[in-house]
């Protein structure tokens, strides 16, 4: 969509490219003769804001699945994507990590095959020279790492919430939140469709596409179990990417966070220094940690923000607000908080912060973006490059 003679200080909301227009009126000498005095030229150029060559990154992607996102989703768009006629949060989450994958590149656009990956569980599958490598975390996490293929290759025939870990101090294990190191074997080529045939990614949010699963059950799982707590999750998810060596290191680094925002696991601690039997926290956490439970995710994702990469780049965290609350919902906080508030200062700066608006909770910088696969989306497009187009694009 382009508009001419907008002032820069004056632009539309909903443009992506800029269209420059160079004129000049110069004075003939010998068409005088002719009546004409003068001349008009004009110089055009258009550029997209974004859509050129996409730019390495790492992403990690925080997926909730604690009891809350076992709930309905009566999202049309969702409804639609996925088949699914009464889909769960959890659903239309794993939905719009899809479109995410979708559009991220896993090696070169000109490539008709990425190649091969090599790996294993716990360093991720890459194709050769990988563009965007990608992994997953979810909380509630597990008791083992070896427990991760339960939670997305076995199509929901094992019960995963028994392997479901206690909360700790957040640079403590267990639990472990990682279910697949960062990886780019979710296609075969940038053009082709997901690889659920043998992607542990991809299998992770995905029933079709050579998956052997069924809609009902596939991927990861919403075992409830514990209640949310995700300073965990995200210092685990900035470990994972200050683990990344070689040329990787020097690449864009990603966070993106989908959650209600309301962080309310129980602590139970009483009047003891620790935290209780029967709560969320193992019962040599310190109550501290049962505490301000938002507030230690803002924490968390802003010391991210400022953790610099080999290339001095520090960490975009994203922040996606899914069914979050404006109501002082973060019980464990004071000064009270909302899961409105808590997802908005959470992302690295609001250009980062989306969400459905689904109960008044509304991003400033994106209002109408507000499906998952819209989100998801526009996300993927903060990775790509400015671009020349002909002129007259629409």
């Amino acid at each position: 969509m382009v508009d001419q003679g907008l002032t820069c200080d004056n632009p539309p909301a909903n443009e992506n490219a800029v269209a420059v227009v160079e004129q000049v009126t110069i004075p003939t000498f010998f068409a005088r003769v002719i009546g004409v005095n003068s001349l008009t030229l004009k110089a055009y150029a258009l550029a997209a804001m974004k859509g050129g060559s996409p730019l390495p990154a790492n992403v990690m992607i925080i997926l909730d699945s604690t009891r809350s996102m076992g709930d309905s989703d009566s999202d049309p768009n969702c409804i639609q994507a996925t088949g699914i006629a009464n889909p769960t949060k959890l659903d239309c989450a794993k939905w719009g990590v899809r479109v995410l994958l979708q559009d991220l590149s896993p090696c070169a656009v000109n490539l008709t095959s990425c190649g091969a990956a090599s790996g294993n569980q716990s360093t991720g599958y890459n194709v050769p020279n990988a563009v965007d490598e990608v992994g997953l975390l979810t909380f509630p996490g597990l008791t083992a790492a070896s427990y991760a293929p339960d939670d997305y290759s076995n199509c929901g025939s094992t019960n995963i919430s028994k392997y479901i870990a206690q909360y700790t101090v957040p640079t403590s294990q267990p639990p472990y939140f990682t279910i697949v190191q960062p990886s780019s074997d979710y296609r075969t080529s940038d053009s082709s469709s997901l690889n659920g045939s043998s992607s542990d990614l991809v299998q992770a949010v995905d029933w079709q596409n050579g998956n052997t699963c069924t809609s009902s059950q596939y991927g990861i799982q919403g075992p409830g179990g514990v209640g949310t707590y995700y300073a965990g999750v995200i210092t685990e998810a900035q470990s994972d990417l200050s683990a990344i060596t070689g040329s990787r290191s020097y690449m864009q680094n990603l966070i993106v966070l989908l959650s209600d925002g309301a962080a309310n696991a129980t602590c139970n601690a009483g009047k003891g220094a620790t935290c209780s039997a029967g709560s969320d926290f193992t019962s040599t956490t310190p109550a501290s940690y049962g505490q301000n439970e938002c507030q230690q995710a803002i924490t968390a994702a802003a010391s991210a923000a400022g953790t610099k990469n080999a290339a001095g780049l520090g960490t975009w965290v994203y922040s996606v607000a899914f069914g979050a609350l404006t109501s002082d919902s973060c019980t464990t906080d004071s000064p009270a908080i909302s899961g409105c508030t808590t997802m908005t200062d959470i992302a690295s700066d609001p250009s980062k912060f989306y969400s459905d608006d689904a109960n008044g909770c509304a991003s400033a910088s994106h209002p109408t973006i507000t499906s998952l696969g819209q989100i998801f989306q526009a996300i993927t497009y903060d990775l790509d490059t400015t671009r020349v187009l002909p002129w007259g694009t629409q």
